[in-house]
């Protein structure tokens, strides 16, 4: 179901709750269909729609730091 990592990760989110610093806010937009698998994917786990976006966001620059993506982009995007 859950890879180790984002299980520690939805783990401290939920039930610890304490954070060294405050969090940020920034608006997201999401298109509708992506807004209602979110919606409906809180709704099953009863995870908070915060907890899902942030773990996601995560866990995708994670992947690209591993893979070297990041590192490609940074070049490519160079003006």
């Amino acid at each position: 179901m859950f890879g180790l990592s984002v299980y520690s990760q939805l783990k401290k989110d939920i039930f610890m709750n304490v954070t060294a610093t405050p969090a940020r806010q920034f608006p997201l937009r999401l298109e509708s269909s992506l807004a209602d698998r979110l919606d409906q994917y809180s709704l099953e786990t009863r995870i908070p729609k915060t907890t899902i976006s942030r773990i996601a966001i995560e866990k995708f620059l994670n992947e690209l730091d591993e893979t070297g993506i990041r590192t490609a982009l940074r070049e490519t995007c160079t003006v």
